[in-house]
């Protein structure tokens, strides 16, 4: 029990310091015209208990109480907010994406103007009818001597080139 009366001294030892940014609460006064709230509260006046025919049994975690008819209400109203924010959201796509593909066109239409406004995209030769003399080069048409120009080119190499040359172009006479 000596440490009871020890404490004290050790205590007045101790220096306290002042803080003079700290300030303590102090109570509040009341001003004279202050009345208490009555025991019995008037009705909401926020519509809370618009719905007071209902019985509210459904009751959460934080105390709020509700009829299921009201919770089903809240959900598809939820729902139908959720719906209108995804048909904005889509529609708002499909504008940013009509503008990027017109963004787009105006550039082509710069590079290359009037190229996109014809139906004429790339021009392409026309076929002809096949026939089979149409396959072959004039070169390679077989003449008349021939026959007797592949045994010359054989027998005389130096007579063959031009042999070959008069076949391509015709028999020059200098």
């Amino acid at each position: 029990m000596d440490d009871d009366h020890t404490r004290p001294d050790l205590l007045a030892q101790v220096p306290l310091i002042v803080n003079p940014f700290i300030r303590l609460p102090v109570a509040t006064t009341l001003p004279y015209t202050y009345k208490t709230l009555p025991t019995t509260l008037p009705p909401s006046s926020t519509g809370d208990d618009l719905n007071a025919d209902k019985p509210k049994f459904i009751i959460s975690s934080t105390g709020l109480a509700a009829h299921p008819e009201d919770i089903i209400s809240s959900c598809e109203a939820v729902e139908k907010h959720i719906k209108r924010q995804q048909e904005d959201a889509e529609h708002t796509l499909q504008k940013w994406l009509a503008e990027i593909k017109e963004r787009e066109l105006a550039e082509k239409r710069r590079l290359a103007p009037g190229y996109l406004d014809r139906h004429e995209r790339i021009l392409q030769p026309e076929k002809r009818a096949a026939t089979p003399a149409a396959h072959e080069s004039i070169l390679d048409a077989p003449t008349e001597n021939q026959d007797v120009a592949q045994g010359a080119a054989v027998l005389h190499p130096q007579e063959s080139a031009g042999a070959e040359l008069d076949r391509a172009f015709g028999n020059l006479k200098t």
